[in-house]
């Protein structure tokens, strides 16, 4: 009996060594493996920077940042302006607002074909209600191109006409009219955050006629040709034109009508009998602005 209590006394006390053992040793890998990882914490205004050194020895470097989401105001660019090019098609109208020369064959228009390209290399602002409210104005170029539906040659002799022409059959004959341009506008911003704002503004342009000429272009006997007539055909030198435009970050749309008339009245002291005069109508164009 006693042998047998004897021979129980030592498996317990066995067991009782094992577990010993087997807990100190997952103890001092826990604390090995505790001792081959390492943590840096570097704070830097809302940003936290952690570098972690792993087993192996290797660094992860990981970046929290704390600040909040960054804000585009209208101060940090251009939520508006009057520089950059402007791409459009343009048209005439009466002094009634009706579509202009209607009662004139010999100056039909090929609506379709007719453009306006600008430039607005020039630009200055000004501050009004920081950024609600300012003043633009810059200087630049306009190029305006109206297409004609007849095979006509243009004359402004005694007045504005179009004269048939029987010998070439045009694919073009365009009047183009180029201009020195002074936009200034009054611009307003809805809000501060672009991200949930749009622009408007309104303003004038000042022009002055720098260039006019009439471009025909055929072909004959196989060969493409092309003529080139400079002229002022009865087109004032200046002009005066209302413009607004409206846009979301720098996509713009813009329209532009003139206050003065395309052409010159003609001197019905010299008009001959018989022969139209020179037809009373005002410029409008539209379109997009690309800002630089």
């Amino acid at each position: 009996m006693k042998n047998a209590i004897s021979l129980l006394t030592c498996i317990v006390i066995a067991l009782l060594a094992l577990s010993f053992t087997t807990s100190a040793q997952a103890q001092n890998q826990a604390d090995s493996s505790a001792a081959r990882i390492d943590t840096v914490n570097i704070k830097m205004g809302k940003t936290t920077i952690l570098v972690i050194t792993d087993e192996a020895g290797e660094d992860t470097l990981n970046i929290i940042d704390g600040s909040e989401p960054e804000i585009n105001h209208a101060e940090d660019y251009e939520w508006s302006g009057v520089s950059g090019f402007q791409f459009g098609f343009l048209g005439l109208v009466n002094t009634d607002g009706s579509r202009a020369l209607s009662d004139r064959p010999d100056l039909s228009m090929n609506t379709e074909q007719c453009s306006m390209i600008g430039v607005i290399p020039f630009e200055v602002k000004g501050e009004i209600i920081k950024d609600r409210m300012r003043i633009a104005a810059g200087l630049g170029m306009q190029f305006e191109s109206y297409a004609f539906a007849k095979n006509i040659r243009l004359t402004d002799e005694p007045s504005l006409q179009g004269i048939e022409d029987s010998t070439r059959t045009y694919r073009k004959n365009t009047l183009n009219a180029n201009y020195v341009t002074l936009p200034v506008m009054l611009q307003f911003n809805t809000k501060r955050n672009l991200d949930k704002a749009f622009h408007f503004g309104f303003g004038a342009v000042a022009g002055y006629r720098v260039g006019a000429n009439m471009t025909y272009k055929w072909s004959e006997d196989g060969h493409r040709q092309r003529e080139r007539r400079k002229d002022d055909y009865a087109l004032e030198p200046y002009r005066i034109s209302a413009i607004a435009q409206i846009g979301i970050g720098n996509s713009i749309i813009w329209a532009q009508y003139d206050l003065t008339m395309k052409f010159t009245a003609t001197d019905y002291a010299i008009m001959v009998a018989g022969v139209k005069g020179t037809p009373e109508v005002y410029a409008w164009s539209a379109g997009i602005s690309i800002p630089f």
